[in-house]
């Protein structure tokens, strides 16, 4: 009885002071009693959902990390697959020519290089046909000429050899020739013996004027062009096409 009074009589004070737009004595005393508290829950939950949110967040971005990592490995295998092909369209078409002009192949494999003589060693020598001046192609054109020939090797200077020369023409609407040799480890230099353009970014390709390097087989692209002022004569920088360490199969016109 004694509690139903007190209940009753809480209940008439809280009814009163809400119809004066107050809180009443005992709901101000429990809020003051609770309100610190449930501030500090509510805190402690939103950093918690925060935290949440940040491992989440941090777990999505390790998957779309492992994601484009995978993206870039595909596409570098893929550019891989690309210029294999590339190269080997290089080489099918440079046996093409080669085969259309007379020549026939023999593939061998470099088995020595000499970086200091400019110097490959072949697998194939006077039991398969070689002869000295023959060129050596790989995929990317022409790599170099064969020197000197044993019975079963054969040695054979890279263009970039200072003892290597040969015709080379250039690619363009009005082509003009010149003597292709090496210049630096990286660079050949072709003297050209004919007027006419020459510019940056055209290809240079072999004459032709021998009897044992067909026309059409690539060297190199022009770089600069220029006029040797105490000789008179117009040369021009090339980037050979073929490197020797761009792989170890080769292929031999005879």
């Amino acid at each position: 009885m004694i509690l139903l009074g007190v209940g009753a009589t809480l209940g008439v004070i809280q009814n009163q002071a809400r119809r004066a737009g107050r809180l009443d004595a005992a709901t101000a005393l429990v809020q003051g009693v609770f309100a610190g508290p449930a501030a500090a829950v509510r805190q402690a939950a939103k950093a918690n959902g925060a935290r949440w949110r940040a491992v989440w967040d941090s777990a999505m971005l390790d998957a779309e990390l492992d994601r484009l990592y995978a993206v870039e490995r595909a596409s570098a295998a893929y550019l891989d697959r690309i210029h294999y092909y590339e190269a080997e369209v290089r080489r099918l078409e440079t046996l093409s020519s080669a085969m259309g002009s007379g020549h026939s192949t023999v593939r061998a494999r470099i088995a020595g290089l000499n970086p200091y003589a400019h110097r490959i060693t072949l697998t194939v020598g006077s039991r398969d046909g070689i002869e000295p001046g023959m060129p050596v192609v790989n995929g990317e054109g022409l790599l170099a000429l064969v020197e000197t020939v044993g019975a079963g090797q054969c040695q054979a200077l890279l263009l970039t050899s200072a003892a290597s020369k040969f015709g080379g023409i250039t690619v363009s609407a009005r082509p003009v020739a010149g003597l292709v040799r090496g210049y630096t480890p990286g660079r050949l230099l072709i003297e050209l013996l004919q007027e006419g353009e020459v510019t940056p970014g055209q290809e240079v390709v072999t004459s032709g004027y021998s009897a044992t390097i067909p026309r059409g087989l690539v060297v190199g692209t022009v770089l600069e062009v220029s006029t040797d002022p105490s000789l008179g004569v117009r040369q021009a920088i090339l980037l050979p096409s073929a490197r020797v360490g761009n792989s170890l199969e080769v292929e031999v016109l005879r």
